[in-house]
C-alpha cells in the first residue's frame, strides 16, 4: 500500500550514515546553552556553521593552546621582550574571535594596542582584568568538556571532503601564529583532504616561509571556497 511505501522509505532514510550524524548534532545543540561566563556560544557555533562538534574541538584547542599565557606573558616582560609579548596576545585576541570570548578579545585587542603604542605601564594595569577574562573562559570550557566529549579525530575523515576541510581550517586558523609545527602539520592533513589545490599548495608556502599574514589571506580564501562546496571536491 501506499502508507507502507512511505513507512518503508522513512525507515531507508534514518538508516543513511551521515543522517544519524545529523539528528546527533541537533540533539547536542538543543543542550549547548547559548551563552556561559565569558563565552557566546552561539557566536562560536556561527563561526563553525553551526557544527557543535567543531565547536567543541576548537574550545578544546584554544585550551591547549592558551592555558599558559599568563605564565608565558610574565615571563616575556621580565625578559623585556615586547616582540614575544606582542605574539602571545596576537595570538590569544584571534582564538578569543574564534571561539566567541568576546570580553576577552577585547582586552586582549586593547593590551596589544598599548604594547603597539609602546605604553608598557597601561598593559600591565590591564593584565590582570586580561588574565581574568581568560580564566573565566578556561573555566567555561573545562565545564563543558566535562559535560560533553569531542568527537575524535577519526570521525573528521568519515566525513566530505569540504566539511573535513573545513574543520582542519579551523583547527590551523586557531595555531597559524602560535605553533608552526602543527601548522604545517595540519596543512600536510589539508593536503591530503584536497589534493593539487593551488590554495592549499599557496598556503603551505607561505606557513613554511613564516608569512603569518599571508597564510591567512590563503586561509580566509579556502575557507570561502569550502563553505560554497557543500558535497563537491573542492
Amino acid at each position: 500500500s501506499e502508507a507502507d511505501q512511505k513507512d518503508s522509505a522513512v525507515k531507508k532514510m534514518e538508516n543513511i550514515p551521515g543522517r544519524a550524524q545529523d539528528e546527533n548534532r541537533k540533539q547536542i545543540s538543543l543542550v549547548l546553552p547559548e551563552s556561559m561566563p565569558g563565552l557566546e556560544l552561539s557566536e562560536g557555533l556561527d563561526r563553525v556553521a553551526n557544527n557543535p562538534d567543531v565547536y567543541l574541538k576548537v574550545l578544546m584547542t584554544f585550551e591547549g593552546h592558551h592555558k599558559m599565557f599568563a605564565e608565558k606573558a610574565e615571563k616575556a616582560l621580565q625578559n623585556k621582550d615586547t616582540g614575544q609579548l606582542r605574539y602571545l596576545l596576537h595570538s590569544l585576541k584571534g582564538g578569543a574571535g574564534n571561539i566567541g570570548a568576546t570580553d576577552l578579545y577585547k582586552k586582549a585587542d586593547q593590551s596589544e594596542r598599548y604594547l603597539n603604542q609602546g605604553d608598557i605601564d597601561a598593559y600591565e594595569a590591564l593584565s590582570d582584568q586580561l588574565n581574568s577574562a581568560l580564566t573565566q573562559v578556561l573555566s567555561s570550557i573545562s565545564e563543558l568538556s566535562d559535560k560533553y566529549t569531542a568527537p575524535s579525530d577519526s570521525v573528521e575523515y568519515e566525513t566530505g571532503s569540504s566539511e573535513m576541510a573545513g574543520i582542519l581550517l579551523d583547527k590551523l586558523e586557531i595555531v597559524l601564529e602560535s605553533d608552526i609545527t602543527a601548522s604545517r602539520e595540519l596543512a600536510g592533513k589539508l593536503e591530503a583532504a584536497i589534493p593539487q589545490d593551488a590554495l592549499v599548495f599557496a598556503l603551505k608556502k607561505a606557513i613554511v616561509e613564516y608569512d603569518a599574514e599571508q597564510a591567512q589571506v590563503v586561509l580566509n580564501q579556502l575557507r570561502k571556497k569550502c563553505s560554497e562546496s557543500h558535497r563537491d571536491v573542492i
